[in-house]
């Protein structure tokens, strides 16, 4: 069996579609945002932060249907968050400016700037906002912090401050990433917050927070002193319980650790390799992506390494680096090895090809986008996004994003430039000549491949089946709730849902497919 989270692509010899020139900085942890937010549902719009101007294209053209200046960032660390926060049936674009720490919130039909405000003395923010439902109204609040700030702060969708959370440490840490979700299986969110030192000696470690913001655990639980940082949590169910585990990278030990959401407590650890000349591998500013790839109920996850330095090894070949793929066990299922970094941007998961299997995507150091087959890692093609030379050139590694841009039904894949003044000041949509992947794709003998597709939007997820006239559903909510039985077709059936993550079970008889997907 086999799903996907968004519709199929149809790319095996990827070309440009657009490419539009941004501001010159260094935004390795921001990414683009593919979102309808013009709401008519022709194809999805790309929403980007270059560090000056906030901008929504029509994603078919890459024209530009607002654009919103909030001030120059060299180093901008706020990928935007699309929801709509006010409860008004639309949606806002939310996004923090690094300096003065300050939080936009945007019309995202049109640019207009709803309100902005100023976090607390304005200290830098260093990480993008969270929207997530902590009240229960299923309406989202937004979710900011500080650097030299041990305060996370919840906000109103009108700006106002809904609670700040209890102390996470002491003065001088830094708050560099927030998730949220259900990880604990009791009714409600959850929200998990990456905690970076500042000063020598005070914990990096992860917090999570109940609704309110009282800390319910810390992992370690101990203080460390560390050179490596601690990037944003994932959240995936490693264990196939129904319920979303909490995975990090620990800098001070150079592990990928999964933990009970329920108390913080280790599931497994997985311990970084070296790569093949010997050298130390870490990650830096990716997220970690986790996903179902086999079909078995549980997550895989997947990231890129890096770390060597020439100016420390003397040695350009030193750079040489890892993609990875772990089994939801925490053993390795595959890695592949380039001579270049890519720790950098964070990577997706859709059907590119439209096979019908997985494939994991990610960009490196050396200006190529891979395309891997999820489950085996096998490569199955590489693209030089950079510059069309098929020569390799240093640029850092673009966070991508996947989706449907162009309305037809085939998703493109978008990547954000980030060379600072080195160049690779772009954003890039690549495309393929496929239309149509919702209809399935067809097996040797010309037969429908049988899968389940789940497509997320707004307040709505869109479920249909291929290869079968119809099947049987349940759709679960992350706690493990049962929300929804309904009957499959071909055709897409729009469920209205509260925002958060599903999971799907479709049967045709013997078949049985397994997906997840969320709402936003």
């Amino acid at each position: 069996s086999s799903y996907q989270s968004v519709p199929g692509a149809n790319i095996t010899s990827p070309t440009v579609k657009w490419r539009v020139a941004v501001t010159p900085s260094v935004q390795r942890s921001c990414g683009p945002v593919i979102a309808d937010v013009r709401g008519d549902y022709v194809g999805c719009e790309v929403l980007f932060y270059d560090g000056t101007l906030i901008k929504c294209l029509d994603g078919n053209t890459g024209n530009t249907i607002w654009s919103v200046n909030i001030g120059s960032d060299m180093a901008p660390n706020s990928t935007p968050a699309v929801g709509d926060v006010d409860g008004d049936g639309l949606p806002e674009v939310v996004v923090a400016r690094q300096m003065p720490g300050t939080v936009y919130c945007i019309n995202a039909m049109n640019g207009a700037i709803k309100w902005q405000t100023q976090v607390s003395n304005g200290q830098q923010i260093m990480a993008p906002v969270c929207l997530a439902d902590v009240s229960g109204d299923n309406i989202p609040e937004i979710l900011v912090g500080q650097q030299f700030s041990d305060t996370l702060f919840c906000y109103n969708g009108n700006g106002t401050i809904r609670w700040k959370s209890q102390s996470l440490g002491t003065i001088g840490v830094s708050i560099n990433g927030i998730s949220a979700g259900n990880v604990d299986g009791n009714p409600g969110n959850e929200i998990i917050v990456s905690i970076n030192d500042m000063t020598v000696g005070i914990a990096r470690c992860i917090a999570c927070l109940n609704s309110s913001g009282t800390i319910m655990w810390k992992y370690p639980s101990g203080f460390l002193a560390s050179t490596a940082s601690t990037v944003t949590a994932t959240l995936g169910d490693v264990t196939g319980d129904g319920r979303l585990d909490v995975i990090v990278y620990r800098g001070d030990n150079n592990k990928i650790c999964a933990l009970q959401g329920s108390n913080g407590s280790e599931i497994w650890t997985y311990s970084v390799p070296r790569n093949s000349r010997n050298y130390d591998q870490s990650l830096l500013f990716q997220n970690l992506v986790a996903w179902d790839v086999t079909g078995d109920g549980r997550a895989e996850v997947f990231f890129g390494t890096g770390g060597a330095d020439d100016t420390v090894t003397p040695d350009t070949t030193s750079w040489k680096s890892w993609f990875i793929c772990l089994n939801s066990s925490g053993s390795e299922r595959w890695k592949y090895e380039i001579d270049y970094w890519t720790y950098d941007g964070g990577g997706a998961i859709c059907d590119v090809d439209h096979d019908g299997a997985l494939e994991f995507v990610k960009t490196a150091d050396d200006g190529f986008v891979y395309v891997f087959n999820a489950a085996t890692g096998a490569v199955e093609w590489r693209y030089d996004y950079y510059d069309q030379d098929g020569v390799t050139e240093w640029s850092v590694d673009n966070p991508i994003a996947v989706g449907d841009i162009d309305g037809d039904a085939c998703s493109e894949i978008v990547l954000l430039g980030s060379g600072g003044l080195t160049g690779g000041n772009n954003i890039t949509a690549l495309d393929g000549p496929g239309t149509n992947c919702l209809l399935g794709v067809e097996d040797e003998a010309g037969g429908l491949l049988p899968g389940l597709i789940a497509r997320p939007g707004r307040g709505v997820l869109y479920l249909s089946i291929r290869g079968f006239e119809d099947a049987q559903a349940i759709v679960w909510d992350a706690s493990g709730r049962k929300v929804k039985e309904l009957v499959l077709s071909k055709e897409p059936t729009a469920l209205a849902l509260p925002p958060g993550i599903y999971f799907i079970e479709a049967r045709h008889r013997e078949v049985v497919m397994r997906g997840k997907s969320m709402v936003y």
